[in-house]
């Protein structure tokens, strides 16, 4: 086992896409412990752990991106859009479970959201319990009920 110590105040979207990658895929089990903040890629490198550990007074907060392009406005705008369009993805992916739905679209539309101790806890149970009902719906999907024929009498 590998423990990750977070206490991070961010850095670039495509580092923290590579890191996230790297964690997630690790054949290795990576835990995450906050201590202190996870804030922007850090809040994506503390989720992307295997399991968690929080430890008090600690602070996580999400964000939409920071940062700009140069170039012409045509490149600009094509960047912008990449991004976003990455963003949401990663996103939606990582934060699937810890944010609902509307907090991810309120995040990615530019809203921040700072979760303290007892918070990340509740958030992060309620994350497990998600994703170990999605497993047991994979692992005994629902049965289909069977068709009864009409007969003639």
């Amino acid at each position: 086992e590998l423990s990750l110590v977070i206490n991070c105040y961010g850095g670039y979207l495509h580092t923290t896409t590579m890191l996230s990658n790297a964690i997630r895929a690790s054949q290795g089990h990576v835990r995450g412990v906050l201590n202190g903040v996870a804030m922007s890629g850090g809040s994506i490198l503390f989720l992307s752990c295997h399991s968690w550990e929080v430890r008090a007074h600690s602070v996580f907060m999400a964000h939409s991106s920071s940062g700009g392009d140069y170039g012409k406005l045509g490149e600009r705008h094509l960047s912008l859009n990449s991004s976003k369009e990455q963003l949401t993805a990663l996103y939606q992916d990582v934060y699937r479970g810890f944010f609902t739905e509307v907090e991810i679209d309120n995040i990615i539309d530019g809203k921040d959201y700072y979760v303290h101790y007892d918070e990340i806890i509740t958030r992060l149970d309620k994350m497990v319990d998600i994703f170990e009902a999605e497993i047991e719906e994979k692992a005994n999907p629902p049965k289909k009920a069977a068709k009864k024929k009409k007969v003639d009498k």
